[in-house]
């Protein structure tokens, strides 16, 4: 039986490094790309360009349940009907809570295998159960009405900034000049409910490192690496790959950011998601939850809040703009709930049914995740014969 020397071993190591660091693209933000391999099969159908108009092409053909290859190689089951998503992430969701491994996001939080630092990435154990439990006071439903008034006053902003911008340029605004107010709005009321921590300028630095840094992540989650494809390259030492050097400088990058967000949660004024957290923690363990595991905790939380609902609402500028007819029958309503001496409260929405209606059909029409967050089988399964 022939043996595989060693040295050649790593020489092929080093090869595979060398054409990664030599191959890799620039990105639009300076940063640069972890290199894909090519790999043969039906890429040119697999959901990465336009997923809605593949899947439901796929759907057409297959039904409830689809199940294309990615590269040619990876299954990705595609469920398409309530039925389907009832039945498996729903009734039988003992076997679906858990996400698909992904080595880069455990290496850009120095985590083991299914061990990811952000909960989203977390395999479904005891641990990922304390984490949910520690933010589900401040997050969940019944403590929504607890930061009404601080959506109402940023709210209350972000029509006096869109105001003030319309004024500026009575010829047309851009896309960016909006996104930036929304985003501003959307932060401050996620870094507030999180940190204490207000956002009252979109040039406020903290905000910026924040934006930068979930970036950093979003690019990461959807683009996989080297070592998402070959999972053994993950235990390479430190100078034969880049990627673990890279990991690990962001991981500190991160450590720093969620840490000093972390301390300005537990020193200001009044109550915040970072000191619940704490107190959370320690009544449902007796073994002290590490500090930095709370910071990443809730780290995830904000990186699912910030970015999501600017984004949306970019949506409903368009639908506006090709349907204006719903829009002149929602100020109507307002008109006539409201009037036009104040600005609409939360007490007011049970009147405002069309509103709702309108929130909820923007949600439908353009989701911001199509496909969401992919889940795991763990074990083989059937539906519908």
């Amino acid at each position: 039986m022939a043996v595989i020397s060693p040295i050649w071993t790593s020489v092929a190591v080093g090869l595979l490094t060398v054409l990664y660091v030599g191959m890799r693209k620039e990105t639009p933000r300076g940063t640069k790309s972890l290199l894909k391999i090519p790999l043969i099969g039906d890429l040119h159908k697999s959901p990465v360009g336009k997923p809605l108009e593949n899947w439901d092409a796929w759907v057409e053909a297959n039904g409830p349940i689809a199940v294309p290859k990615l590269f040619g190689i990876i299954p990705i089951v595609v469920l398409n009907s309530l039925e389907a998503v009832t039945e498996l992430f729903s009734r039988r969701s003992q076997w679906y809570s858990n996400r698909p491994p992904s080595v880069s996001m455990e290496m850009i939080t120095d985590a083991k295998p299914g061990q990811s630092k952000f909960t989203l990435m977390h395999d479904y154990d005891d641990h990922l159960k304390l984490h949910h439990r520690v933010l589900a006071p401040s997050l969940g439903a019944t403590a929504a009405p607890n930061y009404q008034p601080l959506m109402e006053l940023e709210s209350t902003q972000l029509l006096f900034d869109l105001c003030n911008v319309v004024a500026e340029f009575p010829e047309g605004i851009s896309t960016a000049a909006v996104y930036s107010l929304l985003e501003r709005a959307q932060s401050s009321v996620i870094l507030a409910l999180h940190y204490g921590l207000r956002i009252p300028r979109f040039e406020e630095k903290i905000l910026h490192e924040v934006i930068d840094v979930q970036t950093q992540i979003t690019h990461m989650a959807a683009n996989p690496g080297l070592p998402d494809m070959f999972p053994p390259l993950r235990h390479l030492p430190l100078f034969l790959s880049p990627w673990k050097r890279s990991a690990d400088k962001f991981y500190a990058t991160q450590v720093d950011l969620y840490m000093r967000l972390f301390e300005h949660g537990k020193e200001s004024a009044g109550w915040n998601a970072t000191k619940q957290a704490i107190e959370t923690s320690r009544r449902h363990t007796t073994d002290r939850v590490p500090d930095i595991d709370l910071a990443f905790t809730l780290a995830t939380s904000i990186q699912g809040g910030m970015e999501t609902s600017p984004r949306q609402l970019m949506w409903l500028f368009i639908a506006a703009l090709h349907r204006p007819s719903f829009m002149k029958k929602a100020h109507t309503i307002l008109d006539g709930v409201v009037g036009r001496d104040r600005l609409p409260r939360f007490s007011d929405r049970p009147k405002l049914m069309f509103v709702d209606a309108i929130t909820h059909e923007l949600l439908r029409w353009r989701p911001i995740s199509p496909g969401s967050i992919p889940r795991r089988a763990d074990k083989d399964d059937e539906f519908g014969g």
